[in-house]
């Protein structure tokens, strides 16, 4: 099972740390698509990409099955209902 979230999130460094790492940074932005923000002397830029990623790229795989998933589809509603864990 996988989730996806509409959440905004936001990668948030200094000028000196992208000077010490700007190409990586930048990568990271195109690879996940979330944005850079940089600070210097009070103001705030953001780096964000032109093209958003696919959005089913970054997926997080959730294994929320134990068991046998096709003896699932063969389970009435009351022994669904009915169902106990260990």
């Amino acid at each position: 099972m996988y989730a996806l979230t509409e959440v905004e999130f936001t990668m948030q460094i200094t000028a000196t740390e992208l000077r010490k790492d700007l190409f990586n940074s930048l990568d990271q932005v195109i690879e996940t698509g979330i944005p850079l923000e940089i600070t210097r002397k009070g103001h705030t830029l953001r780096v964000i990409s032109d093209e958003p990623p696919h959005r089913l790229k970054n997926l997080v795989p959730h294994h929320t099955i134990l068991g046998d998933a096709e003896a699932l589809a063969e389970l009435s509603v009351y022994e669904w209902s009915n169902n106990t864990q260990p």
